[in-house]
């Protein structure tokens, strides 16, 4: 896979992973210690991508950067997770095993 079709798949991971958890280009600027417009270009493919952004993206979006790097896999980064049920509890995993952090959603 070419350099320019990786950049694309991280741009769009990006930006689907951010706007999935409902983050504004400012709260994610916050949270990265990054400004909105360096995000913003980021994801519009008007500045590189490099480590020194990429590191405090996937720390604020609660990714590892595997999720981010990943060519081969699925370039859909959301999550469609398969209900698991036991007694009267259904259980939905919302993150992927590669992540730092384990998201589940429960009906009790």
């Amino acid at each position: 896979m070419a350099d320019v079709e990786i950049e694309q798949v991280v741009r769009s991971r990006l930006r689907s992973l951010r706007t999935t958890l409902g983050l504004t280009l400012d709260e994610l600027a916050e949270r990265a210690n990054l400004s909105p417009s360096t995000i913003s270009r980021i994801e519009t493919g008007k500045r590189t991508i490099s480590l020194d952004v990429l590191l405090p993206l996937a720390a604020a979006l609660q990714v590892d950067l595997d999720t981010l790097l990943d060519v081969q896999g699925d370039d859909d980064v959301v999550i469609r997770p398969a209900p698991s049920s036991s007694g009267g509890r259904t259980t939905w995993m919302l993150s992927r095993p590669t992540g730092r952090t384990i998201a589940v959603k429960m009906r009790l």
